[in-house]
């Protein structure tokens, strides 16, 4: 918890509990409690008598949970690894795949990094092990299954994977250019000096859309395109405990006009042999053998329709003169 200047005020703990029903109502039947003190949980799951969790605040501690007394539960094994995961699904019965993030330690600060799948083994409970590891991208990279499991598409009988990812390249972030918009801001408040140049202007101080007296900014400014490794789409891997990770191909969804945004959310599905890239926009295949190769398409174009209200136009001047708001005075 914080105090009202953002100063930890107590550290943080992390519990598991079991639940029993008693009469009408639930009680706690057993509890594990004080988990990796100044740490916060990222995610869990709980397959018959066994629990994983996986907790964060510089590194990823995998805990292995011993759930078969229900009224005792333990902590059996623990693993300390970079990065953290958000999701945690079973492979098998002795191995656990992970989405999460990767972590990149710079200037004694953790910050998160690229998307970051993971394959453990937990075949010797007491002593769980990290496998295999994928990183896609660097910190502009981000992907919905990272907190929607409904994202995660995991085909267990063809060892197939599918989720969306966006990577916004860049070093990471947004299309932010490597200039300013104006370069000299040496004016009595604020104004723009002489020697400002607008975005995309060539140096005779007459940005697109300004004016040439130096002292007036543009009024419209291009903003800058999308970068060429910006990626927006489903990856496909095939997994396996033994083999790990192969990257099958990757299908883009990206609107065709180019712009960072337009899909509502993208999915990725399997049937058979082919693999589906599903968006709000439409419908792509591909076999799994050849992903980038798109087979068929179709589009989900927008409805027509004729809108019935016109905006404030579509009221006479004279209805707005009455019309007295008294707002409350504290």
């Amino acid at each position: 918890s914080f105090n009202r200047v953002g100063q930890t005020a107590s550290e943080s703990k992390n519990n598991v509990y079991v639940l029993e029903q008693v009469d009408d109502a639930l009680t706690i039947a057993g509890r594990i409690e004080g988990l990796a003190p100044g740490e916060s949980i990222q995610s869990a799951r709980f397959i018959g008598e066994r629990g994983f969790l996986v907790t964060f605040v510089q590194i990823d501690p995998l805990f292995t949970l011993d759930l078969s007394d229900p009224r005792n539960p333990q902590v059996v094994g623990e693993l300390k690894v970079p990065g953290f995961s958000t999701f945690i699904t079973p492979m098998g019965d002795n191995h656990l795949l992970t989405i999460g993030r990767d972590t990149n330690d710079e200037f004694g600060f953790v910050r998160a990094d690229g998307v970051r799948l993971s394959i453990f083994d937990v075949t010797d409970f007491a002593n769980p092990q990290l496998a295999h590891v994928e990183v896609i991208g660097t910190n502009g990279a981000f992907s919905e299954a990272l907190f929607n499991p409904k994202a995660f598409t995991y085909f267990a009988e063809r060892n197939l994977l599918a989720f969306p990812v966006e990577i916004y390249g860049l070093g990471g972030g947004f299309g932010i250019p490597t200039e300013p918009f104006f370069d000299d801001f040496d004016g009595e408040d604020g104004a723009v000096g002489e020697d400002s140049v607008a975005a995309g202007d060539e140096g005779d101080n007459k940005g697109e859309g300004g004016t040439d007296d130096g002292g007036v900014p543009v009024d419209v400014i291009d903003l800058p395109s999308v970068p060429s490794d910006f990626f927006s789409g489903i990856y496909v891997y095939e997994v396996t405990p033994d083999g790990g990770f192969a990257n099958l191909g990757r299908i883009s969804t990206q609107p065709e006009d180019g712009s960072f945004y337009g899909n509502t959310f993208s999915r990725g599905a399997f049937i058979g042999d082919f693999v589906y890239a599903t968006t709000s926009e439409g419908v792509q295949a591909a076999p799994v053998g050849n992903v980038e190769s798109i087979v068929s398409k179709v589009d989900f174009p927008a409805p027509d329709f004729e809108q019935e209200f016109g905006g404030l136009d579509d009221f006479p001047v004279d209805s707005f003169d009455s019309v007295d708001v008294d707002l409350p005075i504290e």
